[in-house]
């Protein structure tokens, strides 16, 4: 009976002192500033993003977690751009621009961007253009990364090339290539290397 006795009294002194620990958390907590923590106003974003598609958090309204493309396409430079999101890739379009899917043939999807002055076609899957003017005097070859995958940049040098796009690569199924051949303005090219810098696979 004495061992009975013994043994509760320790188990209250136990949960005693386990809610006296839970107590002693809950006023540093609110001596800290609980809810109203400087670090929760001015560090909104959960994960930052270094792109727009890299994948990140914020918070929304009413503690709602928005997605980093619904964050990104309300503010910033795709304020206003929609989403595109096929089943293997995604892109933004700028407001005024429609997508249509042309066709899928052997697994490479042919479709275009258009906006009321330029159309760009797109080419996903395998076996597709990889736009290779290296050694095509008329056109500036660059080499670089969207959203972490390797791509090449093509530009005309010159009045007699007349391509501007990209081919963008993440392994032999997966890489897609993105172009117009019309002569571009400056601010044309500029929105269209603006999507191309979207695209993610």
């Amino acid at each position: 009976m004495a061992d009975d006795k013994k043994s509760g009294g320790d188990g209250m002194g136990l949960g005693a002192l386990l809610l006296w620990g839970l107590l002693v958390l809950f006023v540093m907590w609110i001596i800290s500033g609980g809810p109203e923590r400087m670090e929760n106003k001015t560090n909104p974003l959960l994960n930052p993003p270094e792109t727009y598609d890299d994948d990140f958090s914020v918070y929304g309204e009413g503690g709602k977690i928005q997605t980093g493309v619904e964050k990104i396409i309300t503010e910033g430079i795709y304020k206003g751009w929609s989403l595109e999101d096929r089943i293997n890739f995604s892109f933004l379009t700028p407001p005024n621009w429609s997508t249509r899917v042309k066709g899928n043939f052997s697994g490479t999807e042919f479709g275009e961007i258009k906006s009321q002055t330029v159309t760009l076609e797109y080419q996903y899957g395998r076996d597709i253009n990889k736009l290779e003017f290296e050694k095509d005097p008329n056109y500036l070859v660059e080499h670089g990364r969207v959203n972490k995958r390797w791509a090449r940049f093509v530009k005309p040098k010159n009045d007699f090339g007349d391509i501007t796009g990209a081919y963008i690569k993440r392994n032999r199924r997966k890489q897609i290539t993105i172009y117009t051949n019309q002569k571009l303005t400056p601010e044309q090219e500029k929105e269209v290397f603006e999507i191309i810098n979207t695209i993610k696979i």
